[in-house]
């Protein structure tokens, strides 16, 4: 029965908790409180009881009632587990310490990041060094982990998208330490020590799709590569199979709760093979006898742990199994077989999962699909079921509404098992035909009686089983659909029409030339991938017309066509086509970085001082495509490309000053953006000359000239620059240090000071170079204040005024008032003010400098502000010279401009961008403001 209000044993036990220790009054409020919150939920007898379950397993009732005056959502959660999930209750009442944990509104802000969960799980198994205290402590984890991703679907409501990911993210971490565990307990056992991962773990069913349930079984096969005797004393099939018999049976241990059921049943010939078996044993046996609904289960085949480029193979291999392109059978048919089966077992109950219209006519109408269409369109390979989805509308085999109609489907009953599951840590689909889990069940999801929530759960089977019953009675004309560029927003279509010819037969504009008859068939088994791909993009015409100009330049296109079979390899070429006019404009057309791309070693990761010994173009072209592919992100290619210019440039001035008389009496220092490491692809480079004793050594300048001279050749297309010495480029070349020193006494102005914050030491007497910057400290720390202030805004304005444009259409990252210079001056007025923290922050970034101001001038929350806006301008700098090849830092504001850039840094739309800009400029602005104004 529904209360309306607390029960009076309830209030009895309450004062009983609170005697003596809280007034009347308090006593009072603390009773409407529960009595305001019992309102918003179906609460019951049943409920109430979990409540005092939750109060007296607390170790200091007083103190949590006290609590519960003070903070009236820890009412709200209690009250929240207690109406809606017994499994939470119990996790509260094992373990009383969650609470204060939970209530903390940063932990249900939280959302599961995988890598931070490993080194959390990682940090919490260091404590221990023996087998079951680690194996309690996993169950611990995975009870707090638990109450925070419940307590978030029944509490905040969350998307059913992110408790599955959740919970999946949860067990993938939790199953992959318990595995090792037991490895490494039977490596230890028989004294083996093994120095490379020779196993792999495969996830299927919902971790495999990561959209696991809370009560899914987990469902795993194991592979290794071959077999062999370990020692001399085991088989490594052997010890992997003692080690899954271990990890099988430390899961389901009752002691300290259930982990996870573990099931190893779709291994080939199910549970009446061995645990594991080689990689090739796995092929043979799909080759020979995988059937339809093998293929089916490994749609959601994913990795889990263990040997990585196994599993790779592993994958590569079966694509060709599950997604053949023709079958000698329907699969069709053997779904509907393989349904009805299941239908004709089930008794007569509402079986969310199983009935007519329900979770597995959903996923079964989705996996027929993609097994039909997979070969061809490779984004099907996909297990998560409202992904895959997403991508059947988008390819056109499925229409808006039907995808609407799965959709909305899939998520509400997902949200029904949840909440049953949630109740009693059951694996159950079933929805109860009357009484207080009914009636809980349908107020939880805001319906006004169980009946309105039968009659949808009705509605919703119809329309699913529609679809069901569509789909795999009629496929053929689905998935036979041809493309048609006209169903692509080509802005000129008669030139996408040519180019698309082009490509398929090698005859331009002009007709004259012809691909041979193997470059014509090789197009064919790619031609649907990029007119997937093109359907997509947010530019197709420019992504086509930069594919066809490499392929024009290809001396056998047919080549080029057999990489695009690549997956990765195709993504990677049709991202940098739409996304990367700079890469294209370097190597469309020459031999050297067309082979370099072709070879995939553009992909990998090359060693600093390996891409210091390589030519410019080849660095620009490597970090380009690392970047726009999302190997690198800006900020880190800007660093890295630095980097490899500082090597370039120690080299060549090094090898040319080495031996000559004064090679141990100069320094060569990097200022502005090599200076502090935030090199873009048309950065200039700007260095100064120092030498100590200059008169000693009268061909100095000459041997200067020459190694400017070098330094320009050999760093084309960057322009080596020496304009920020003393006088700038109407003064000497080399400067003598006693010189610059007069220089700092008498006439160094703020604008030189600020330069010299970027400054950093790149070759030559580093003794020297610290005199040097100690001089520049000695001399900032007799400027007055009042005077940096005042020039450096006298500058910002003259800046202002004469370079920024006040046109609405554009946005200047580095000149608009709030963008990068403002984050610049900010940060280099705070660093001057300062002179004995001059020296530390030389040669830093913007970014890494933020990070080490420590005046008063500047405080915690103004700098996480400048270190967001400065990582977005960066990053929009960057990818804005990129996409557009634009030498300047301006931001044309047109809608697909900014979608291809939203699209670039991760943001929902141009929208979102823009409101990026708006935000940053503003915020960045008023800092400024407060600091210099």
């Amino acid at each position: 029965m529904q209360l309306k209000t607390i029960s009076k044993d309830f209030e009895k036990k309450l004062a009983e908790f609170s005697a003596g220790v809280i007034s009347s009054a308090e006593f009072e409020k603390l009773i409407n409180i529960f009595n305001d919150e019992i309102k918003q939920v179906y609460f019951t007898t049943s409920s109430e009881a979990n409540l005092i379950r939750i109060i007296e397993g607390m170790f200091d009732k007083v103190f949590l009632i006290r609590e519960c005056i003070k903070y009236a959502h820890y009412v709200e959660i209690l009250v929240t587990v207690a109406a809606n999930s017994n499994y939470l209750t119990d996790i509260l009442v094992v373990n009383p310490e969650f609470f204060y944990w939970i209530v903390n509104p940063s932990t249900l802000a939280t959302t599961l990041n995988e890598d931070v969960l490993n080194e959390e799980i990682t940090s919490t198994l260091s404590a221990y060094n023996s087998f079951q205290p680690k194996v309690l402590a996993l169950k611990a984890f995975k009870r707090k982990e638990i109450l925070r991703i419940g307590l978030k679907d029944i509490y905040l409501k969350v998307s059913i998208q992110e408790v599955t990911n959740g919970l999946s993210i949860l067990a993938r971490s939790l199953t992959t330490q318990l595995y090792s565990i037991c490895y490494n307990s039977v490596l230890n056992k028989y004294d083996i020590q093994i120095n490379k991962i020779p196993y792999c773990l495969v996830a299927l069913g919902k971790l495999g799709g990561n959209e696991l349930n809370y009560s899914s079984d987990i469902d795993l096969i194991l592979i290794y590569n071959r077999d062999r005797k370990l020692n001399n004393k085991k088989l490594l099939s052997e010890l992997l199979i003692e080690t899954t018999q271990l990890f099988i049976r430390s899961s389901a241990d009752i002691n300290g709760g259930l982990l996870y059921r573990i099931d190893f049943r779709l291994r080939p010939d199910g549970k009446n093979s061995q645990l594991c078996r080689s990689l090739q044993e796995y092929l043979n046996y799909y080759e020979s006898r995988g059937e339809d609904w093998e293929r089916q289960m490994l749609i959601k085949l994913s990795f889990l742990t263990g040997n990585r480029t196994l599993y790779n193979k592993f994958k590569t291999y079966l694509i060709p199994f599950i997604y053949p392109s023709s079958f000698t059978s329907s699969p069709e048919k053997q779904i509907l077989k393989m349904k009805a089966s299941i239908e004709n077992r089930l008794k007569d109950e509402e079986n969310i999962k199983l009935i007519h219209g329900g979770i597995r006519d959903i996923e079964f109408s989705i996996q027929a699909l993609q097994l039909l269409n997979g070969g061809k369109i490779v984004k099907l390979q996909n297990g998560n079921t409202l992904q895959a989805i997403e991508i059947l509308k988008d390819s056109q085999l499925l229409i808006e509404d039907e995808a609407k109609v799965l959709t909305d489907g899939y998520i509400f009953y997902r949200r029904i098992e949840h909440y049953l599951q949630l109740m009693n840590d059951i694996q159950t689909h079933v929805i109860p035909e009357a009484g207080e889990m009914l009636e809980k069940i349908s107020f939880f999801l805001a319906y006004n009686s169980s009946q309105e929530f039968k009659g949808e759960v009705a509605r919703t089977r119809r329309k699913v089983r529609k679809i069901y019953e569509l789909i795999l009675s009629n496929n053929d004309k689905k998935s036979n659909d041809r493309f048609s560029l006209y169903k692509i927003n080509f802005e000129d279509r008669n030139r996408a029409v040519d180019d698309w010819q082009f490509l398929r037969d090698g005859k331009g504009v002009t007709g004259t030339r012809t691909f041979d008859t193997k470059s014509i068939e090789s197009f064919l088994p790619t031609e649907n991938k990029i007119y997937t791909y093109l359907k997509n993009s947010i530019n197709p015409g420019r992504t086509l017309s930069n594919l066809v100009r490499i392929i024009k330049y290809a001396e056998f296109p047919s080549i080029w066509y057999r990489e695009l079979s690549d997956e990765a390899f195709f993504i990677h070429l049709m991202n940098i086509c739409e996304f990367s006019q700079y890469s294209i404009d370097l190597f469309a057309e020459d031999k050297k970085l067309r082979d370099f791309l072709l070879s995939r070693k553009v992909f990998s990761k090359i060693t600093l001082n390996e891409l210091a010994n390589t030519d410019i173009k080849t660095v620009l072209f490597y970090f380009s495509v690392q970047t726009t592919v999302g190997m690198l992100d800006p900020v880190s290619a800007s660093g890295l490309l630095s980097k490899v210019i500082i090597l370039k440039v120690k080299k060549i001035v090094g090898e040319q000053a080495n031996n000559l008389k004064w090679s141990q009496e100069y320094f060569v220092a990097a200022l502005g953006s090599l200076g502090s490491s935030e090199l873009t692809f048309f950065s200039d480079l700007d260095l100064i000359f120092i030498v100590r004793n200059s008169d000693k050594y009268p061909d100095l300048k000459k041997h200067f000239q020459n190694i400017l001279a070098s330094l320009r050749n050999n760093l084309k297309p960057f322009t080596v620059d020496c304009r920020l010495r003393p006088e700038g480029k109407s003064s000497q070349l080399v400067w003598d240090f006693e010189e610059y020193k007069s220089y700092f006494r008498k006439r160094a102005r703020v604008w030189e000071y600020q330069a010299l914050t970027k400054m950093s030491f790149l070759v030559g007497n580093r003794w020297i170079y610290g005199s040097f910057t100690k001089t520049a400290k000695l001399f900032l720390s007799q400027m007055d204040t009042t005077r940096i202030k005042q020039e450096l805004n006298e500058m910002r304005e003259k800046i202002s005024s004469g370079k920024i444009s006040d046109s609405l259409d554009l946005f200047n990252i580095k000149l608009n008032r709030g963008g990068l210079t403002d984050i610049q001056f900010i940060v280099q007025y705070t660093i001057l003010c300062n002179a004995d923290h001059f020296i530390q922050p030389l040669g830093k970034s913007i970014f890494d400098q933020l990070k080490l101001l420590t005046s008063r001038k500047i405080n915690s929350s103004d700098k996480n502000i400048l270190s967001n806006a400065y990582n977005f301008y960066k990053s929009a700098e960057l990818f804005n010279q990129l996409i557009f090849n634009t030498t300047t830092s301006k931001i044309i504001l047109e809608k697909k401009k900014m979608r291809l850039l939203a699209k670039q840094m991760n943001l929902k739309s141009a929208e979102h961008f823009k409101a990026h800009l708006k935000n940053y400029s503003k915020s960045v602005r008023s800092i400024f403001s407060k600091i210099l104004k």
